[in-house]
């Protein structure tokens, strides 16, 4: 659907590639935090995809969750 593989779409998500796996064959299913955005991907998976690429981009200039956090803390609280 997406044109990725488990390993590339289990990036985007911030998911481990062996989980996107077991969801595919069955083995675990997701959480429903993870239900929800698979449903926004079978969608709209262009728009939802590139949402997607466009966060994991701001997070790798931000530094990564944490660096994201701090951040967002900083700019409410001044």
């Amino acid at each position: 659907m997406t044109g990725l593989t488990q390993r590339e779409f289990a990036k985007l998500i911030g998911a481990n590639h062996i989980t996107v796996s077991k969801w595919e064959n069955g083995a675990r299913r997701p959480s429903r935090v993870a239900l929800r955005l698979l449903d926004l991907v079978a969608c709209g998976p262009t728009e939802c995809m590139d949402a997607l690429r466009r966060s994991a981009a701001r997070e790798k200039r931000l530094g990564g969750p944490a660096a994201r956090r701090a951040a967002v803390r900083s700019r409410t609280t001044t």
